[in-house]
């Protein structure tokens, strides 16, 4: 094939004061250090040389491997820099520059809620971070006259976040309870000056957003302590948008990240919200258990970061491709869990159940991991690995509510439509893994607080709190560290988690 692969036309080249080039896409407001080995590339990419020869020249030039240079050029390729790579992703990014990015909300239609008044939701989080107006505003409250013992100020807490220097809401010790939320569960601030005093991420909640190529995403991270309650019950968020609109910023910027793939792999975000197009469907359909909709969620994405790390180089790539492994039904594994598969979810569990515990939340969700842990290990290696009884008793409690199913699909749609799909804004399958953890915590933590309470069953309403414990715990930035570090057990873990907690007898 005659292939003269050449930049994209808008792409832009420039030099930085240390020497660097980045590779600029006004379109997508971003830039791309180059490499030597891509510099090689990029400047080369004028349409007149074969693919094979801008290959060969590169590597001799470079004295690199030539299967380097070619996936080197795969990533430019992947990131959409070459002239017809990512035609969809990139007349999407075009059309939303051209449209008032509010009148193109994007959420999922059965999103709804309704408070139950747990109070978790001001106990758990980071509170913040606010802006410049919700700082000024809770200053001129008066705040000390209604409430002496808080004293004159200041209220919020300056943190560092990415880099950022960002303010926070003050919490307890601990690091969770708001120093505005009353004995009984209410807000201070709602109660004595009315809702529109609070900040508005508090007054967003559970509604939060972001601006991608396919509009202005609003949704809920599902991290409610009464989520198979809460999120099924009350108005739906398409009659909520003329309120969220009020309260969004002025000016959303767009997200568009470049994707870690695998160590040598990179892509455009864009090829990501095709998959999640693909993961939200297969979370939708009804076949078989949750648990076998968490094996297919999982053999998709092992096909898709698979197929794009092999992408051929040829026209109408990486599009083509995508299509392809997208069309397919991956079968889910199989639902017979292997040693290895075990054993990967007792190392990653191990993980996190030795991180010291330095909150409510910590300490709970420690615990349930270091049983996840003990039963992966007793059910990898029976005759050699003991677990305590008491843990072998909790696993044996029967989870066959069909409502549960419901409950657990929903938040795997949940997970994907918002701002999980990514971990640390770059990586995809860390991001998975965490889905197949947070699984795994939810229906343990389920069983442990229905053995608790004495039922004879799983019940919707266990699910909640651990799952709302998975959710937060797991996007702490420590936490996301561990799941970076343990990325390579994401697909054992996705395939042998509803074995080890749907069907854990005592063995």
């Amino acid at each position: 094939m005659d292939y003269r692969p050449a930049l994209r036309k808008d792409i832009e080249l420039k030099k930085k004061d240390d020497g660097v080039l980045a590779i600029g896409d006004p379109l997508l407001g971003r830039a791309i250090d180059a490499g030597p080995v891509t510099r090689a590339l990029v400047e080369r990419l004028d349409g007149t040389r074969t693919l094979e020869s801008l290959l060969d020249e590169v590597a001799r030039e470079r004295s690199a491997e030539r299967s380097t240079v070619e996936h080197t050029f795969r990533n430019l390729v992947l990131m959409n820099v070459v002239e017809g790579a990512g035609t969809k992703v990139l007349e999407k990014a075009r059309s939303l520059q051209e449209t008032d990015r509010k009148t193109r909300p994007v959420f999922l239609e059965e999103t709804r809620f309704q408070c139950q008044g747990s109070g978790q939701c001001c106990q758990i989080y980071d509170l913040g971070p606010l802006d410049e107006e919700d700082v000024k505003r809770l200053n001129g409250l008066g705040i000390e006259k209604v409430y002496p013992e808080l004293g004159p100020g200041p209220y919020v807490d300056e943190r560092e976040t990415k880099g950022q220097k960002e303010l926070f809401l003050k919490s307890s010790a601990d690091g969770g309870r708001c120093m505005f939320l009353l004995p009984d569960g209410r807000c201070g601030i709602h109660a004595a000056f009315g809702s529109e005093a609070k900040p508005a991420m508090c007054r967003l909640f559970p509604w939060t957003h972001m601006t991608t190529i396919e509009g202005l995403v609003i949704f809920d991270r599902a991290q409610c302590s009464t989520f198979a309650t809460s999120a099924r019950a009350g108005p739906t968020l398409e009659s909520e948008l003329p309120a969220v609109f009020k309260i969004l910023p002025r000016r959303i910027a767009l997200y568009h990240p470049i994707v870690i793939l695998d160590a040598k792999t990179r892509c455009d975000y864009g090829h990501v919200l095709e998959l999640r197009r693909a993961l939200l469907e297969i979370a939708g359909r009804v076949e078989g258990t949750a648990g076998t909709t968490l094996r297919s969620l999982g053999a998709t994405g092992r096909a898709f970061t698979s197929a794009l790390a092999t992408c051929p180089l040829s026209p109408g790539e990486p599009d083509a491709t995508i299509a392809s492994v997208l069309a397919r039904r991956e079968p889910p594994a199989s639902s017979a869990p292997t040693r290895d598969e075990l054993l990967a979810i007792a190392t990653v569990a191990g993980a996190f159940g030795a991180i010291p515990p330095n909150s409510p939340l910590t300490r709970q969700g420690t615990e349930v991991f270091r049983m996840i842990e003990a039963l992966a290990r007793h059910r990898a290696d029976p005759g050699r690995t003991t677990c305590p009884e008491w843990i072998l008793r909790v696993a044996a409690m029967p989870i066959d509510d069909p409502e549960i199913d419901q409950v657990l699909r929903l938040s795997f749609r949940k997970y994907f439509f918002g701002d999980n799909l990514l971990i640390e804004d770059d990586k995809l399958v860390p991001a998975l893994l965490r889905l197949g953890l947070v699984y795994l915590v939810t229906l343990m933590g389920a069983k442990l607080r229905a053995t608790a309470e004495r039922a004879d069953r799983v019940r919707p309403n266990d699910l909640s709190f651990p799952h709302m414990i998975g959710l937060v715990a797991l996007r702490k930035e420590s936490y996301q560290k561990i799941l970076v570090e343990h990325e390579k057990h994401a697909w054992d873990t996705l395939s042998a988690a509803p074995s080890l907690v749907e069907l854990a007898a005592p063995v």
